[in-house]
């Protein structure tokens, strides 16, 4: 089973995204977090094979979020969105 974490503040786009996922591979997980403190509370407590991002999200600072991402877990996979 693959487990994929959403990590954007728009919730149409976490929703779109759930929605491509859940039509492309009949067995997923996905948990969303709508900041990166959200995001690093779900990462602490579970393992991911996808993390998507949004590159700007409101009371978050992105690229800090992707440097400590890669560095604490430096084997996941990061897919960053822009508008």
């Amino acid at each position: 089973m693959k487990k994929f974490l959403l990590i954007d503040d728009h919730t149409v786009v976490r929703s779109g995204i759930k929605l491509l996922l859940t039509d492309m591979y009949k067995e997923v997980n996905i948990q969303e977090a709508n900041n990166g403190e959200a995001a690093l509370q779900l990462l602490q407590n579970d393992t991911y094979d996808l993390v998507t991002l949004d590159i700007q999200m409101p009371q978050t600072d992105t690229y800090s979020l992707m440097e400590l991402i890669k560095k604490q877990y430096p084997d996941l996979k990061v897919l960053v969105f822009s508008m």
